[in-house]
């Protein structure tokens, strides 16, 4: 069982990576507030966590437009499966999930999300450990990409991202040092065609976009007390795409680095999870371009004020790459704020505030740069009714626990 499911808590639908030095269209999830969190299906030495959400999503905005917004809905369903080990020694990890809702207007803005995950851990000695992490996924990049003035059918855009992780972690009594490496793909494709009437068939679009990441992130934590640790966190990055000269002339690709401080909170069962804060620095080998810089902030805290009431922060900050000819790349911001509350056992009420906001600078040394990255708000409001929960004993280990959960979603979206 996870750490947060011991305190009621189901993890996001969507796996969290090894590393935070991800995509920006990757956001991380909240936790759930769960009366019936499953214990696992026992098959030999491992548990099957098995799930699914059913019902509906509502939005006043359904295209994300600035003006002119347009109300949809349609129905929604989250399927997801999870395999872990149960041995003394050493983990296996397998997960499955997916996200498709259906809109009744406008099919264009359906999602049609999924995760593909695997990742282990081999205990070397007690204080040695090796991680492994392979994933691949596609999620459809919204309409605040900073790319969003450049790419024709922005809100259909898929992405495709594949990425396999190693890490090497040891303990030197209270201080823990973590050494990991990281290489990444990202493949964009339109759900739709694009087409030119002077050409036959498709546009030659999507590949221009395409670029593998490669990152070494060294992470020193230090525990000063068992409910508490800092931790210094740097990494070092290079962009490379397999269409290095764009259309307009100019060399694609960059080198770059973070670096951030932060603290790790398990504080009495009511406050935990981490929050860091530092700068990072993205180089573009095109001498044109200047270097994209600023601040990041890095976290998710959770507070339980109550066993029945939960508030949590999630923020993720990066610097993402633009195919735009004015600018190298942008410094992405993501804050989200929650609140849960279950009525009753059968009753889970949440409210969510999120702000996505790019920062376009001036990068190109020749052009003025615009903000073409339109920044995002999105208040949503979720209601989770667990429909049915029951428990069967299989052995003195292993009880079966089902829950079935429909939820019924709407989100207010403002530009």
């Amino acid at each position: 069982m996870l750490p947060e499911e011991e305190i009621g808590l189901t993890p996001p639908t969507r796996a969290i990576f090894e590393t935070t030095q991800i995509h920006s269209a990757l956001l991380p999830e909240p936790h759930d507030l769960d009366p019936f969190v499953p214990i696992g299906i026992r098959i030999g030495t491992f548990l099957i966590f098995p799930e699914v959400e059913v019902g509906t999503a509502m939005t006043n905005n359904v295209l994300a437009s600035p003006s002119g917004a347009r109300s949809d809905a349609g129905p929604q369903v989250t399927p997801k499966v999870r395999v872990d080990s149960d041995w003394a020694r050493h983990f296996l990890s397998f997960e499955a999930n997916a996200d498709r809702i259906w809109y009744s207007e406008f099919p264009v803005a359906d999602t049609k999300n999924y995760q593909l995950l695997t990742r282990g851990r081999l205990d070397v000695t007690r204080r040695t450990r090796l991680f492994g992490e392979i994933e691949k996924s596609q999620v459809q990049e919204g309409p605040s990409s900073v790319n969003i003035t450049d790419i024709a059918l922005a809100d259909t855009t898929l992405l495709h991202e594949q990425h396999a992780t190693a890490a090497f972690e040891h303990t030197f009594n209270r201080l823990t040092v973590r050494l990991a490496g990281t290489i990444a793909n990202y493949d964009y494709s339109e759900s739709g065609d694009l087409t030119d009437p002077t050409l036959s068939g498709p546009v030659p679009f999507d590949d221009v976009r395409d670029y593998q990441e490669i990152l070494g992130t060294l992470r020193s934590t230090y525990e000063f007390q068992p409910r508490w640790a800092g931790f210094i966190e740097t990494t070092l990055n290079e962009r490379k795409y397999p269409e290095p000269v764009a259309v307009e002339g100019f060399r694609r690709g960059s080198s770059g680095w973070t670096a951030v401080a932060g603290v790790n909170l398990r504080l009495a069962g009511t406050l935990f999870g981490e929050i860091a804060a530092g700068w990072g620095e993205q180089q573009p080998i095109d001498d044109s371009f200047v270097e994209v810089s600023g601040p990041l902030v890095n976290g998710n805290l959770i507070w339980m004020a109550t066993p029945s009431t939960k508030f949590e922060f999630i923020a993720r900050s990066a610097i993402s790459e633009t195919t735009l000819e004015n600018s190298a790349g942008a410094v992405d911001h993501f804050f989200q704020l929650g609140l849960q509350q279950a009525f009753w056992r059968y009753l889970v009420l949440g409210v969510y505030g999120l702000s996505k906001s790019p920062t376009l600078p001036e990068t190109r040394r020749s052009i003025s740069a615009r903000n073409s990255a339109r920044p995002r708000s999105t208040i949503s409001i979720r209601c989770c009714r667990s429909m049915a929960a029951t428990s069967t004993r299989t052995s003195h280990r292993a009880p079966i626990r089902r829950a079935i959960s429909s939820r019924t979603s709407s989100r207010l979206v403002s530009s």
